[in-house]
């Protein structure tokens, strides 16, 4: 397929890119189609229902699937719907773009390893592309498990996630909606309509189909974990209402998180939940109400996600081993102590949602890239989807037809705040989530996290040429860096690799990188005027607060971590923050330093003292607290949009903070 030059952006559809000023979006297939027929019109108004009928054949129209089309086209070309710089809105009529395309000549690369799949993407792009629709290939025997088409089961402004279809016609999921909650939406897979089957609640952790008319619904707060059953008593195709009835099975107290659960035929309640910051795979019987701790992480094995097979009885369970690589084990149901794994696979350190495939008896797997699945003798295979998206929550459909799955799009800016002399400036800004930024101890440089080129990388930008530079990239792509913290006096920075610390040292030429793979830590604060790091030790399953001296690698324990953080202040005294509190430490017992009316969302230690964001109802404000003394002084009420601050400029004095916005759509990829 042939690249163009529009502008200053450079479009090559063989690999679904958008390239401008040095950064890379990776655009889906259908998307790349609407663009390639609005080249192909030069400059002519394409209507919507051509760009339909032509990228979405035999589909039933759908504007919202255009018109998320034309808003991913315009962020990935940073235009607007009211400059238009690139694609111009004809009221009632299409699309057309602004600039004319020109062909660039390139010279044709060498396909490498992922021939086959490089070839599905080019082919399926050409022949959209070109208007036709999608083909298939009679001649030569199919695999069961390609992508045929990609359908959006949603593509509104809220956030919809954990998609279920159902064999009556039905795909059931949740939707955030803004000053709510969070809710469990049925639709009609032929009508297209929608109608919510639940109540709102402040956080659904999962939800379970026991027959097509009966939920279980699993939600998350204060601590406690609540089951409802949900039962529809009067429902139909053509009604958009629907009658149900919600009672509460069973309540567990005194828990720090759900990540999920499941209920067997046997009435066994089987859920994933932090207890004593210990992750714990448990049983409840639901008649008895006796609980069985069926796996308790240990050194070897921290579980984080499970799925359960009932037609083989089998749990898969995705935990970190001891050298933070996933392990994928099988356990059989009944489970009886002590507990025998089965190690599946063995899979690299990042975090994996997994769900069973159960009729085949294969295991889907994504670690938000990629879609994987995994047979009963652990071999992996690798499925041509590719999206710029953030993959989650992919399950198989009823009649293993079709995969649903959510993508997720975070897109978030950093911003430096008003002062007396010019208001508010935007510092970073790509098509991708930029976050955790970090001044140097000069204010001349900034560090902070991109996913600009698909995962978090660390970048350095220059504060007074503006020059930006990758300062870690990420080769092994594992996705958690924790925010890079600046050495007070000299231009070192500390971050963690998932919790393998990394320690940047920008004085040397080249930059020297040094990690640590023998330490599990994560880093809060440098000390003054020392080689060393305040940081979390996660050896022992301890959680411990310890001071690592870098020059030697001891590490002596202070204190078992605090849930929500600690800082240092100059004079290296050390506070804890809670939800509502920040406390000193003295002879070892905690002591109130200041008591805030709000949640505390975010702090930031500097020379005057800890600024501290809050959260009181439905207001954001600043406070200052001093080193010295106990008087809090509100300094500001935040905007709405503020999402957390990050750092204080050490010269300017301010703040830089994140604006974050987040899409989450349903996708359902059929398959051949």
């Amino acid at each position: 397929m042939k690249r163009y030059k529009l502008l200053n952006a450079e479009i090559d559809f063989s690999r679904g890119e958008i390239s401008m000023n040095g950064q890379i979006k990776t655009l889906e297939p259908k998307v790349m189609a609407v663009l390639a027929l609005l080249i192909q019109a030069e400059g002519e108004v394409v209507s919507q229902e051509k760009i339909f009928e032509s990228v979405w054949p035999g589909s039933i129209y759908s504007q919202s699937l255009i018109q998320r089309s034309i808003a991913m086209l315009r962020k990935a070309l940073g235009d607007d719907a009211k400059q238009q710089s690139y694609i111009v809105t004809h009221p009632k009529r299409g699309y057309s773009l602004a600039p004319e395309a020109s062909e660039l000549t390139v010279t044709k690369p060498l396909l490498g390893a992922h021939t086959k799949t490089l070839y599905l993407l080019i082919s399926l792009i050409c022949l959209l592309a070109l208007g036709s629709y999608w083909l298939t290939n009679t001649s030569s025997p199919k695999d069961s498990n390609e992508i045929s088409e990609v359908k959006w089961i949603s593509a509104s402004d809220a956030n919809e996630s954990n998609p279920q279809k159902l064999g009556n016609g039905y795909t059931s999921f949740v939707r955030q909606t803004d000053g709510k909650g969070e809710a469990v939406w049925l639709y009609n897979n032929q009508s297209e309509q929608e109608v919510r089957i639940s109540d709102y609640y402040s956080n659904i952790v999962h939800y379970q189909w026991l027959d097509e008319s009966i939920l279980l619904l699993g939600t998350f707060a204060e601590n406690t974990f609540h089951l409802y059953k949900i039962t529809q008593i009067d429902s139909n195709n053509s009604s958009q209402d629907v009658s149900t009835v919600t009672t509460e099975l069973t309540n567990i107290s005194q828990l720090s998180r759900v990540d999920s659960f499941y209920l067997t035929n046997t009435n066994q309640l089987i859920y994933l939940a932090k207890i004593a910051e210990q992750n714990t795979l448990l049983s409840l019987n639901l008649v008895t109400e006796q609980t069985q701790i069926l796996l308790q992480e240990d050194l070897t094995f921290k579980p984080y996600a499970f799925s359960v097979n009932s037609i083989e009885d089998k749990l898969a369970i995705a935990g970190f081993s001891e050298s933070l690589a996933t392990n994928v084990v099988l356990l059989d149901l009944p489970t009886s102590l002590p507990v025998t794994k089965q190690i599946l696979a063995q899979l690299d350190s990042n975090i994996y949602q997994i769900s069973w495939q159960k009729d085949t008896n294969q295991l889907l797997i994504t670690d938000g890239r990629r879609l994987m699945l995994i047979d009963e003798q652990g071999t992996e295979s690798v499925l041509a989807y590719h999206t710029s998206s953030f993959i989650k929550e992919a399950v198989f459909s009823q009649d293993n037809q079709s995969i649903l799955l959510t993508e997720l799009d975070i897109d978030a800016d950093l911003w430096l705040d008003a002062d007396n002399e010019k208001a508010v400036e935007l510092v970073v800004n790509s098509t991708g989530t930029d976050y955790a930024g970090s001044f140097s101890h000069d204010g001349k440089y900034l560090a902070f996290i991109s996913t600009r080129k698909g995962y978090p990388q660390i970048y350095l930008k220059n504060l007074q040429n503006g020059n930006t530079e990758v300062l870690f990239n990420n080769p092994e792509r594992k996705l958690l860096l924790s925010p890079p913290i600046w050495h007070h006096n000299k231009n070192k920075i500390a971050t963690t690799v998932n919790e393998e610390l990394l320690i940047i040292d920008l004085t040397q030429i080249p930059t020297q990188q040094t990690r640590y793979a023998e330490l599990a830590v994560s880093p809060y604060a440098w000390y003054t005027e020392q080689n060393a790091i305040l940081v979390v030790d996660y050896a022992n399953n301890k959680a411990m607060l310890s001071k690592l001296t870098l020059d030697s690698g001891k590490l002596i324990a202070i204190k078992k971590n605090a849930k929500h953080g600690a800082l240092l202040s100059p004079d290296n005294k050390l506070y804890l923050v809670g939800q509502n509190d920040i406390y000193t430490l003295v002879d070892n017992n905690l002591v109130t330093k200041a008591q805030f009316n709000g949640l505390i969302i975010a702090t930031i230690a500097s020379k005057q003292g800890i600024y501290v964001q809050t959260q009181e109802e439905n207001q954001q404000y600043l406070y200052l607290l001093p080193w010295q003394g106990i008087n809090i002084e509100r300094i500001k009420t935040l905007p709405a949009q503020v999402y957390v601050i990050w750092d204080i400029h050490p010269i300017s004095q301010q703040l830089l903070f994140e604006t974050t916005s987040a899409n989450q759509d349903i996708v359902e990829l059929n398959l051949q």
